[in-house]
């Protein structure tokens, strides 16, 4: 019986022979010059995977279950979506809003409460870190002017930023910046 050259090149591989071509020209090969399979009828296996070809793909399963429970215990907090109005979390400041994309320029800036604060600077940046404008607060929003409102152009970004400070003026709490835009 004459053996094709995917068997050939299998039993070189379960052998630990050093092979003399690629697999991929020996597969292109054999279907070139195998025999031809009457139509209507399925295609018959050259041969099994070698031992370590299975021992390899067995590995690689277990590897990827490994990793797919490492990264989906239970405990591990899921993460937040962003909205319009979600919290933005920064080093201790929590911007409430603006952000991401809004209808209209925002009529006020809105963050949490941070312990110990006496003051907050609130502060609206261009793109080029620009400040636009910022004001000294006690509370935790501050009321946007109409002039500012107006000065505020649709589809550009713009980003804002608190900082707390403490009864002596020290600085004892930021946010990070985030952006809004004004949809055109």
């Amino acid at each position: 019986m004459k053996t094709s050259k995917w068997e050939q090149w299998a039993e070189q591989a379960l052998k630990g022979r050093r092979l003399h071509e690629p697999p991929e020209q020996l597969i292109r090969r054999a279907e070139r010059t195998g025999p031809r399979q009457p139509s209507g009828t399925a295609p018959v296996r050259a041969a099994a995977w070698p031992g370590w070809m299975r021992g390899l793909a067995a590995a690689s399963l277990v590897g990827v279950a490994v990793i797919g429970t490492m990264l989906l215990r239970d405990g591990a907090p899921p993460l937040p979506e962003r909205g319009v109005e979600s919290t933005i979390r920064g080093s201790r400041v929590q911007l409430l809003s603006p952000s991401g994309e809004i209808a209209e320029a925002p009529s006020a800036l809105a963050w949490r409460s941070f312990e110990g604060a006496a003051s907050y600077r609130a502060s609206i940046l261009a793109v080029d870190d620009e400040v636009l404008w910022d004001r000294v607060v006690t509370g935790d929003s501050v009321e946007l002017p109409m002039e500012i409102r107006d000065r505020l152009q649709p589809a550009m970004a713009y980003r804002w930023r608190v900082e707390a400070s403490d009864a002596d003026g020290a600085v004892i709490g930021r946010s990070e910046a985030i952006r809004f835009r004004i949809k055109p």
